[in-house]
């Protein structure tokens, strides 16, 4: 074979394996969900499983958020939202699985309570009872699931909205300082020195342990609050470097939220977006009907175009 027919060969499949690699990418935005990695995990949720179990197995790169509170009829209600899965989120009742809601819904979920946050200094908490009211009525019953992860991190999960690099104040503690506008302080110059560190070790134990019901006293002895907020009907004691919050009325631990909603409200506000939103629909009450199951796909397209591989051990 001469050179020329080899250079001809080689220049065709070049050409052939570019276009296979576009096809699939065009492929992977268009379903809205990043390809899976070959090793990545999978987890089957059914009648038997432990909402606690469940919630701290999911892996926080497909993770969007995560609460636990009591509803007014005095039932746990457990929450987790996915990034990277067919189903938008599983709701928990006293432990054990209820069913789980679209993808649709998950966002319009997420972001109406994020912009609430956001725009009106409402904490979603402060009226918990009618966002989870109408969360419920639109909770599709299962009764076992099998959960797929991708093994990628998109820009929502809580693990990429936490570290994003181009927030340099997530490496930083959130301080109680008098001026609100001085809301970043940089108590640490590194967030993983003080992951590394014994006494955020020592609290994170002692945050996992604690639920709705128990007293501000004993969340205060695990660690004092990073940032502090007063609103209607209570208080959110925040977390930012354990990414948490707690919403606190009467002397107790009402809701447990998982990401920060009131540290990304005023870094990262943006994650409450999407585009076509109906803004006048983010109320506790009209929320599901604030997007459309057009505009959840653009956003998985986006999201799917913005995962990273997570490196496996």
């Amino acid at each position: 074979m001469n050179m020329s027919k080899l250079l001809g060969i080689l220049l065709v499949t070049g050409a052939l394996l570019a276009a296979s690699g576009c096809a699939g990418n065009a492929k992977k935005v268009e379903n809205g969900q990043p390809e899976r990695n070959f090793n990545a995990p999978s987890l089957q949720v059914n009648a038997d499983s432990k909402a606690r179990e469940i919630l701290a197995a999911i892996p926080q790169e497909s993770l969007l958020e995560r609460f636990e509170t009591y509803d007014a009829a005095g039932r746990l209600i457990g929450y987790a939202a996915l990034t990277d899965t067919t189903m938008g989120a599983l709701v928990f009742v006293d432990g054990k699985l209820l069913g789980s809601l679209s993808k649709q819904h998950a966002q319009a979920f997420y972001i109406c309570r994020g912009h609430v946050m956001a725009i009106a200094k409402r904490y979603w908490a402060s009226e918990a009872g009618a966002w989870l009211e109408t969360l419920l009525a639109n909770v599709r019953p299962e009764s076992a699931v099998l959960l797929e992860f991708t093994g990628r991190s998109t820009m929502q999960s809580i693990k990429s909205a936490t570290e994003n690099p181009l927030l340099g104040g997530l490496k930083a503690i959130i301080g109680m300082g008098t001026n609100p506008l001085k809301v970043i302080s940089t108590l640490n110059n590194a967030r993983d020195q003080y992951q590394a560190s014994e006494q955020f070790a020592d609290e994170e134990k002692g945050l996992s342990q604690l639920r709705p019901g128990m007293s501000e006293q004993r969340l205060v002895r695990v660690a004092r609050p990073q940032d502090l907020l007063f609103v209607d009907g209570g208080m959110v004691l925040s977390y930012p470097s354990h990414r948490v919050d707690y919403f606190m009325a009467a002397g107790s631990i009402r809701v447990i939220q998982q990401p920060s909603f009131y540290f990304l409200s005023r870094t990262n506000a943006a994650l409450f977006y999407a585009p076509g939103t109906r803004w006048t629909d983010c109320t506790a009450e009209r929320w599901p009907q604030a997007l459309s199951a057009e505009e959840i796909k653009e956003v998985a397209r986006e999201a799917a175009t913005e995962s990273t591989a997570i490196p496996q051990p």
